[in-house]
């Protein structure tokens, strides 16, 4: 796979948004959740070397309507 990765989906308001990333042995990962492509919603980032780095938010459950 090539890097940086990269993938677009829709979630409904009111859903979880969730990536999950699990890297080699001896590498670590980072991964974010942005808002239309933009603002950075959800981060994170692998405690150690081969350990899984989680992102997850719940959208909010009005439209248009994040908290900053």
């Amino acid at each position: 796979m090539n890097l940086p990765w990269k993938m677009t989906v829709v979630v409904r308001v009111g859903e979880q948004a969730r990536v999950e990333v699990l890297p080699v042995d001896t590498a670590k990962a980072d991964c974010r959740i942005l808002l239309d492509g933009v603002r950075v919603v959800a981060q994170g980032t692998s405690p150690a070397p081969g350990e899984l780095a989680v992102c997850a938010v719940t959208t909010s459950s009005t439209p248009g309507k994040w908290s900053r």
